[in-house]
């Protein structure tokens, strides 16, 4: 385990985010607080009941204005001054302004006072760990009992997972992280799952060995999508990658060489994990995506997802006729995330790299000889765009005039057809002035017209 990253990790986690859901509740209230906005500091005081100002400064806390959080615990605690949890509250205060002396100070004689606060003690445990003082913050941790509440919990074994990252303790590491699994429910502990998951993928990365990496990618991944992108380390790193065009040497040894050059192609496309596929499950994962087509006809998820499955297969040809559809049909703001054009133009080269098999180059992308037949008489010499109109339903002669007017610009030519323009003219003076809005995509189905620009 690289404890060195997982110690910087721990030390870079806001203090606020981690302890905020922590914070003791407010007594409840029997009436609403009276408008102290015009009064002076000694008048509030005078006025305003101890569990009044302790509502007020909670309500401060929540919202992250600190400073008057501060300013109402305080005045809470000279009211009711044998009140262990406004003093510890206190001790917070200090924490997340990083005044450990003070913090040290009130958490102790909060706990004086009341050695069952959990919430106090943890929030002392954190003292000693900013202040370097792991072994004291442990003495701390082990004190506390499981609670009822699966936040303290969570929040325990987080700490003491801190404590043994700061001691490289390498066996507590593993009983607690077995622990944590408990407390998934808590999000700062699924975000430390999430890196610690993607650490061990990043090991395996650099070893060369990119399907263990990929795998333990996507299992960290499939269980928390929305910790993986919160994550600025995890990204970064991820679009390192395709900048290196790292070389993984244990995947070049590997039989299944298709499957491990697509794998390293999707990662340098920053694909990967969410698009990891097993080469033992391809066939039912290519067959279940398949399915989802013939269910939901147009849907341009499935194809891309069966698009994918077909290149790990090596059907590198079948996989660019499924993304040049998806290309037509995916949302306009979609087609950067899922790198379309990127891919397409991969496969475009792959293609143009490979010898001939067939006679005819027409018959790789026409399986159907008179399906090809008007568009060589038509005039076209590249099947590729002969076969992205084929599929849009258009006519070699309708496509010749959209090729003349969109020139250059053939992509948007392609959407604008899709979505029902049968004018290009008309088309292109509608391009200068907006995108093809993303419900008109998904209304779209091959060949169809989904009515006048008017209605679009």
């Amino acid at each position: 385990m690289q404890i060195q990253e997982l110690k910087t990790y721990l030390d870079q986690i806001n203090s606020f985010d981690l302890l905020l859901g922590t914070s003791f509740k407010a007594p409840a209230a029997d009436a609403a607080i009276p408008d102290y906005s015009d009064l002076s500091y000694a008048e509030i005081l005078e006025r305003l009941s101890s569990d009044e100002l302790w509502r007020i400064a909670s309500s401060n806390l929540r919202q992250k204005d600190i400073q008057a959080a501060d300013k109402y615990f305080a005045l809470a605690y000279k009211k009711q001054k044998s009140n262990s949890k406004v003093l510890a509250e206190r001790g917070l205060i200090a924490l997340l302004y990083a005044d450990y002396l003070n913090a040290d100070k009130f958490l102790k004689r909060a706990l004086t006072k009341n050695p069952e606060l959990v919430e106090a003690r943890l929030w002392l445990s954190l003292v000693r760990i900013r202040e370097g003082k792991v072994k004291g913050a442990s003495s701390h941790l082990n004190k506390i009992q499981e609670t009822k509440s699966s936040l303290l919990n969570g929040l325990t074994r987080y700490l003491k997972f801190y404590v043994a990252v700061s001691l490289e303790n390498q066996a507590d590491l593993s009983i607690i992280l077995t622990e944590l699994e408990l407390s998934k429910r808590e999000f700062f502990v699924r975000e430390l799952l999430t890196y610690v998951g993607f650490l061990k993928g990043k090991a395996s990365l650099e070893k060369g060995d990119l399907v263990t990496a990929a795998r333990d990618w996507s299992e960290v991944f499939n269980q928390d999508q929305d910790g993986w992108y919160k994550q600025q380390k995890i990204i970064s790193y991820l679009n390192s990658t395709g900048l290196k065009r790292i070389h993984f040497i244990l995947a070049r040894k590997n039989e299944k060489e298709s499957y491990h050059r697509v794998l390293e192609k999707l990662l340098h496309f920053g694909l990967i994990p969410e698009f990891f596929e097993e080469h033992s499950q391809l066939a039912d994962r290519s067959d279940f995506w398949n399915s989802k087509l013939d269910k939901k006809g147009s849907y341009p998820y499935a194809h891309f997802r069966y698009a994918i499955c077909l290149l790990y297969q090596g059907n590198f040809m079948q996989a660019y006729d499924e993304f040049l559809i998806c290309r037509d049909k995916v949302p306009a703001t979609k087609v950067a995330f899922f790198k379309l054009d990127e891919i397409i133009d991969w496969l475009r080269d792959y293609a143009d790299d490979q010898p001939a098999v067939a006679t005819n180059v027409w018959d790789a992308f026409f399986t159907n000889p008179s399906d090809a037949e008007p568009w060589v008489n038509g005039g076209f010499d590249d099947p590729r765009v002969a076969k992205r109109w084929f599929s849009l339903g258009a006519t070699p002669g309708e496509a010749q005039k959209w090729q003349v007017v969109f020139s250059g610009q053939m992509s948007i030519a392609y959407s604008f057809y899709a979505v029902g323009f049968r004018d290009p003219e008309e088309a292109k003076k509608w391009s200068a002035h907006f995108f093809i809005p993303i419900e008109a995509w998904e209304c779209y189905s091959a060949g169809g017209d989904i009515g006048s620009r008017e209605e679009i």
